[in-house]
């Protein structure tokens, strides 16, 4: 290589470029979708509480709109490729703030199935993952799993943040007003970062993906057919995209049961509901730590390997969570209880979104169709999730 065309490339190592931003930007924005869409399991407590309805048709809110979450990927994966992600995700940010509102003064279980089971659930798929996986695809190609573990960790956030403070809302003025506070939360971060802060490339700030100056030549293989069009019918006679189907549909079979119903379990145990929603915290604090190693270490050593390691600890989890008895210790020496917290903490915090995400790089991560491509994989997310977590009426 001649010296003129070293001086096109830029250090592996450097981070703070304005994709450095993007990512910031990202896992604000998962920090808050996330940390509504995760709080069910906190107003569940509370709606119970006041109205007395069947847990089972309660759960059947958060089934619902998983179900329309996991639908409207494609879709949203469509118009991302079309559109992009800022206007994808404004569209996203009206609808949450909106639905919000409005859940605060439902008083029929009806209007929550509307509000919070379509209206809200179609809000967080415009902001969830798919717009953000194809953004940061842009953005990053050699960092592309590193970039969105550090932003999805956000998800984990979510729980540490929202968990006890939506608990503390609702103690102190009511679960009306803890919808209203979440209604605040995306007007107040996620709107201005949609609107001020995101951008749809980094030719936009005069860089390369990854920070490199334009026009600068790329070693790694991955990005050799970048410019390639997958659609959806080429992606559908590779092994990859099946696979990526199938960690779609079996993940949420054993995660979501225990999302939903762990904190009025924890509260039936005799615990606080603040108490009971620090743990959730807990558990999304082990989740910001599993997407961020896994992440890493897919850039770094192998994405299969890093994929394996991620399922594998969420498999190891779920086998601890089906030794645990009454009286084992689990949280404190002298609380003696049957809960199924913190294994459950272990297997969910050390799965990763980057598990899903990683195969897109083979795509590669800049190739057209990008979106649609990991958003047609994603309905299976909300058939999956349905059994499990309406599943629960007689476990009082």
């Amino acid at each position: 290589m001649t010296p003129a065309a070293d001086t096109h490339r830029t250090p592996a190592s450097t981070w703070w470029w304005y994709g450095t931003v993007i990512v910031a930007a990202s896992f604000a924005i998962f920090t808050v979708v996330y940390g509504v869409r995760l709080s069910f399991a906190i107003f569940f407590v509370a709606l119970l509480k006041e109205f007395g309805w069947s847990r089972t048709l309660l759960a059947g809110v958060f089934s619902l709109g998983t179900l329309i979450f996991g639908c409207a990927s494609p879709v949203v994966g469509i118009l991302l490729d079309k559109h992009g992600a800022r206007r994808v995700m404004l569209v996203g940010t009206v609808l949450m703030g909106t639905s919000l509102l409005l859940c605060s003064r439902v008083s029929a279980l009806w209007q929550l199935y509307l509000l919070y089971g379509v209206v809200l659930s179609v809000g967080i798929g415009f902001l969830g993952l798919v717009p953000h996986v194809g953004l940061l695809s842009r953005w990053f190609v050699r960092r592309f799993s590193s970039a969105i573990g550090i932003a999805s960790a956000g998800v984990g956030i979510s729980m540490l943040a929202f968990g006890p403070l939506v608990q503390v809302i609702i103690d102190r003025f009511g679960w009306r007003w803890a919808f209203v506070a979440l209604a605040g939360f995306v007007g107040a971060v996620v709107a201005p970062l949609v609107l001020w802060v995101l951008k749809e490339t980094p030719e936009e700030v005069g860089r390369g993906p990854d920070g490199e100056p334009l026009g600068a030549e790329r070693e790694d293989s991955d990005t050799d057919d970048a410019e390639e069009e997958w659609t959806l019918a080429r992606a559908a006679t590779t092994v990859p995209f099946w696979a990526l189907v199938g960690c779609f549909f079996f993940t949420p079979l054993g995660i979501f049961p225990i999302v939903v119903h762990h904190v009025v379990y924890l509260v039936d145990a005799g615990f606080s509901a603040l108490f009971a929603a620090t743990i959730f915290g807990f558990q999304g604090l082990m989740s910001a730590v599993g997407k961020m190693t896994i992440g890493y270490l897919a850039d770094r050593l192998s994405r299969p390997g890093a994929i394996l390691l991620s399922f594998g600890l969420s498999a190891a989890g779920i086998l601890v969570l089906l030794t645990v008895r009454d009286g084992i210790t689990l949280i404190w020496k002298k609380s003696r209880h049957p809960t199924s917290t913190p294994p459950r903490s272990e297997a969910y915090g050390s799965r990763c979104e980057t598990e899903r995400g990683s195969w897109l790089t083979s795509c590669p991560p800049s190739a057209r169709g990008h979106g649609r491509l990991f958003s047609s994989a994603h309905p299976t997310v909300g058939t999956s999730s349905l059994p499990g977590t309406t599943a629960n009426e007689g476990t009082r």
